[in-house]
Order: C-alpha cells, then sequence, then structure tokens
C-alpha cells in the first residue's frame, strides 16, 4: 500500500453506507444484512473493513438500518480491525446519500464507501486526489460495456454523420465509491430521502466542482447472486489483493484522459457521451 498525505488532523475518516437490505441477494439475506452476506471467510463488510485499515484510515462510521443490532454486535468498535468504528442509524430510509446527514464530528473530508462494492482500489490514493482536488465531492468512475440491438445513429443539424450497426457502447457509471466534504450536507434534502445523482445533480447546479476519479482495476457490485460468486471466486484467486489492502497505485495521467467527443475506439468499441438538451 502506497503512502499518500492525510487530512488536516493526520486521520483519515471513512463511511461506510451499510444499511441495504439486499433483496436480490435473497435468500443468502433471509437472516443477514447485505453487509454481512460472507465472500469467501469474510463478509462483503469485513473485506472492506481490513482494506481501509491497511489504507491506513482509523475512523470508520458505519451509516446502518436493517438489522443494525447485528451488525453492531459482530463488529463492536472495531479494535479487532485497528480501527474505531461509530455508528449513524437511519431511522427512516434516506435514500443512497441521504444518511451522510446523521454523520457526526465530521469536520474533514471522508471517504465514502457503498457496502456492495468489492475492489482492488487504493482507498488512500483516491482520499488523497479529493484533498488535493479541492472539490466539494469526487466521484470514482468505472467504465462499463453495454450491448445494443439496432443501429446507433450520430446525428448533427438534421443529417447523418455516423451509424453503428450493434455497437457495444462503453459508458462511465458511478463506482460506489466516493469522498466527499462535510459541506455537502447542505444539499441534502430534510423533508424527503436524497440519492446521489439528487446530491451530484444539486452540487453542479449550484456551481460547485464535481471531480472524477476514473477507475480501470477490479471492481464489483454485489447486487445479485450471480454477482457475488463472482466476486467470491475473484478474492479466492487473488487473496493479497483484496484482503491486504488493495493496489498500489492510482490511475495515471494516461488512464484519466478521456475522448473529447463521441467516436470509435482503437478497439472497435462505440465511445458515446452525454449532452444536455439543446447542445
Amino acid at each position: 500500500m502506497s503512502a499518500h498525505s492525510e487530512d488536516v488532523n493526520g486521520r483519515r475518516h471513512a463511511i461506510v453506507l451499510a444499511g441495504g437490505r439486499g433483496q436480490r441477494l435473497w435468500p443468502r439475506t433471509r437472516d443477514l444484512p447485505k453487509a454481512l452476506v460472507p465472500v469467501g471467510e469474510h463478509s462483503i463488510l469485513e473485506i472492506i473493513l481490513r482494506q481501509l485499515a491497511a489504507a491506513r484510515f482509523t475512523r470508520v462510521t458505519l451509516c446502518v438500518a436493517h438489522l443494525a443490532s447485528m451488525i453492531r454486535d459482530r463488529l463492536g468498535d472495531g479494535r479487532q480491525f485497528g480501527l474505531c468504528i461509530d455508528y449513524a442509524t437511519d431511522p427512516r430510509p434516506l435514500g443512497t446519500a441521504g444518511p451522510l446527514g446523521m454523520v457526526q464530528d465530521w469536520h474533514d473530508p471522508a471517504l465514502v464507501v457503498n457496502c456492495d462494492i468489492l475492489t482492488t482500489m487504493d482507498f488512500a490514493h483516491v482520499h488523497h486526489c479529493h484533498v488535493t482536488s479541492r472539490c466539494a465531492l469526487t466521484v470514482v468512475a468505472k467504465e462499463r460495456e453495454i450491448g445494443i440491438d439496432s443501429g446507433v445513429l450520430d446525428i448533427a443539424g438534421g443529417r447523418v454523420r455516423r451509424i453503428w450497426e450493434k455497437p457495444r457502447v462503453t459508458v462511465s457509471i458511478a463506482a460506489g465509491v466516493y469522498v466527499a466534504d462535510p459541506s455537502i450536507r447542505s444539499h441534502l434534502r430534510e423533508d424527503a430521502a436524497t440519492d446521489m445523482p439528487d446530491l451530484v445533480s444539486s452540487l453542479i447546479a449550484n456551481g460547485l466542482p464535481v471531480n472524477c476519479y476514473p477507475w480501470h482495476g477490479e471492481w464489483h457490485d454485489i447486487g445479485t447472486s450471480s454477482s457475488l460468486d463472482e466476486a467470491t471466486l475473484a478474492v479466492a484467486r487473488r487473496p493479497v489483493a483484496y484482503l491486504a489492502g488493495g493496489a498500489a497505485d492510482g490511475p495515471t495521467g494516461e488512464e484519466r484522459e478521456g475522448p473529447s467527443d463521441n467516436g470509435q475506439a482503437a478497439d472497435g468499441r462505440v465511445r458515446l457521451t452525454l449532452a444536455e438538451p439543446g447542445r
């Protein structure tokens, strides 16, 4: 694990969103919260905590809801991981970003991780890049390919410029890992649930920069039984990468660069960028 500068207090704080029910993982979540579903010998949450400890995070806030007492009983105060764990309990469904408003004593940028993500990402490097960006929020982006069963047209000024027949389209998706400044809490709704897209849109609408950290390494979204099985195999193949702290290096400058317009990449994939209406 590479060393990067820590926050102004010499400590790194992480927030793990662990309140999900895991309905798509049924029946594995019949008697367990999603965060405690095993991936081999360890639960999803325990793997994330081990990675955070290896990245020299010292405090972890667990945002919990469904079967919260089971998570508290299993993890306690975090000393077995070398961490200081505290808890924020959702009183009602708050959305994917709303639980951040329940975090107490939050004064410096914190890594925010969804508890259904497993990756070899260097969390310390993500945190460091956010701090140097001076943005309110950093969103980790992961490229995904989507197959389209029809011809895709590139249209400008009423004219067809190009057509791709049944292309594999590459898009950038939010990877479920963020770094957030505590000031973002003023953009959370008090009267209703707030999801991450709502938060990002509010920041942008108010002229606050949102940083992007591109990630091209291993990443698993554990949303279904099949994706859980894939993640379990990945951890079994590379236990050191997942259980001892993740990748040593962040993205290079070349990896950060992306296409400036719609077009076809050298590997034959079509890359599309989203444009605002009227552009």
